[in-house]
């Protein structure tokens, strides 16, 4: 849920007229910073479900593993598609750091917005798991 709040966010503070490119974490930087049990569904599975929705006019599979933001394949993607507005929703300052770079670069809008709920798919999965195979 509230990555589709964030999604309806995003497209709305870029207007009416904006263009927004929806990027997805690689399975690996989800399996290094969320587990090994992680992701849940690849990053295919996720573009494909997210594509479903109407905010997004780009989405692209971010599979970045350069430090240089100029050089960066995702940095050559914005550049072709030029967004109005580049947000960021997760918490990893290296990433966001390299973002708000990539939005300045291109002269287009930067906006942070962290995840406000306090709802996390990890949580529900555990739960899920303690409910149904108890120990």
């Amino acid at each position: 849920m509230g990555h589709l709040r964030f999604l309806r966010n995003a497209k709305r503070w870029g207007g009416i007229d904006s263009v927004l490119m929806l990027g997805i974490d690689s399975d690996e930087y989800v399996k290094a910073n969320k587990g090994s049990d992680r992701p849940v569904f690849s990053q295919k599975v996720r573009a494909e479900m997210l594509s479903f929705t109407v905010w997004p006019d780009y989405i692209v599979l971010l599979n970045e593993k350069s430090k240089s933001v100029q050089g960066s394949a995702f940095m050559r993607r914005i550049k072709l598609i030029n967004p109005t507005i580049l947000v960021y929703g997760n918490t990893d300052l290296r990433v966001l750091k390299r973002i708000k770079e990539s939005a300045r670069l291109v002269g287009c809008d930067f906006k942070h917005l962290p995840h406000r709920l306090k709802i996390s798919t990890s949580s529900k999965l555990a739960k899920l798991v303690l409910n149904h195979f108890p120990s």
